[in-house]
């Protein structure tokens, strides 16, 4: 009986008109001219047919031919195709040498002989889906920021991954869409600058999606003194309830100024005001601000006004008594500068 060609190294020898399986030999000679393939093994991809290795290229149907494919053990073997040779390819109805293309992955049964395999079966195996994620750079080629896709329409988005390599990704009419921020997500909620997870095959250097699942954001938390709202650093000043604006602020271990976008669902939570809002927010507090970092900017999707600081802090004085002439002091003044 016909063997299935399991391996292109180990698992196929020449040994008297004998197939070798496994560590097995079993005579061709007895094997029937036809039956159905028992189920092949993954890992044969098609490196050419006919002498073309143009990825795409495929045989055709109901004539002889021959293509190569190499396995696990990257040897190449070259493959018979003839007419009365039977093919499988579960995404075909009327499957032929016309489905076997460069670049698909395949099962073979026949009889091996100098070097070729004699194919009384070939089966087009599904390809094998890939997994990947990254942040998109462009949409439809557009690599401007917060450009999108278009629902229910297909198009083509690329992203950076973990190596550092831009993958493009092919978006069709049957590719699906997740969102958790999206109750009906679709190919415009793809967006550049978005983190994305991409389920589907590679062919010809793209992957073709089947699904596409829009990734929420990390979160960031910054803690510091507030230095400005809306612009204006004068002390005291603060933000207006029910309305959105921006802060900044200077974290207490980084030396750095981070300006944060307050909307007007953004929460407030402040334990001296049952009522708290974007007026707890003033120049002079502690705030801890939560979001989204893009752009140099958190978009706070939290913000909390802490208490004054009952502990000691050391640092510079800036100013005294609102003047800030280097050498000017507080009445009765002695020993070290500090802000308590």
């Amino acid at each position: 009986m016909l063997s299935r060609l399991r391996s292109t190294h180990a698992g196929i020898a020449l040994l008297a008109g004998v197939v070798l399986l496994g560590g097995s030999a079993v005579a061709a000679a007895a094997a029937p001219a036809h039956h159905s393939p028992p189920p092949p093994q993954s890992g044969l991809v098609v490196t050419s047919v006919n002498g073309v290795p143009t990825a795409g290229t495929c045989g055709v149907a109901s004539e002889a031919g021959t293509f190569t494919m190499v396995g696990e053990h990257l040897s190449i073997v070259t493959v018979d195709v003839s007419t009365t040779t039977t093919f499988t390819d579960a995404a075909d109805t009327s499957p032929s040498f016309a489905d076997v293309c460069v670049g698909s992955h395949v099962g073979v049964v026949g009889t091996y002989s100098s070097d070729t395999v004699t194919a009384s079966a070939v089966t087009v195996l599904p390809p094998e889906p890939v997994l990947t994620h990254g942040v998109v750079t462009s949409v439809n080629g557009v690599s401007t920021v917060g450009t999108c896709g278009v629902a229910r329409a297909t198009g083509a988005f690329t992203f950076v991954g973990r190596r550092l390599r831009i993958v493009t990704v092919n978006v069709t009419s049957t590719t699906t869409f997740s969102d958790v921020a999206d109750p009906a997500p679709s190919f415009a909620d793809v967006c550049v600058g978005d983190n994305v997870k991409s389920l589907g095959t590679f062919a010809s250097g793209a992957l073709t999606a089947s699904t596409v699942e829009v990734l929420q954001p990390k979160l960031a938390r910054t803690t510091g003194i507030v230095t400005a709202v809306n612009g204006t650093a004068t002390t005291g000043t603060c933000g207006t309830s029910g309305l959105a604006g921006t802060f900044t602020l200077v974290p207490r271990r980084h030396l750095r100024i981070v300006t944060v976008e307050v909307g007007t669902t953004t929460p407030f939570t402040d334990s001296a005001d049952p009522t708290p809002s974007f007026a707890d927010v003033c120049v002079g507090n502690h705030v801890m601000a939560v979001g989204t970092v893009a752009a140099d900017t958190l978009s706070a999707t939290s913000v909390a006004v802490l208490p004054p600081n009952q502990g000691r802090d050391q640092g510079l004085v800036t100013s005294v008594n609102g003047t800030a002439a280097t050498g000017t002091c507080g009445r009765l003044f002695t020993g070290t500068c500090r802000v308590t």
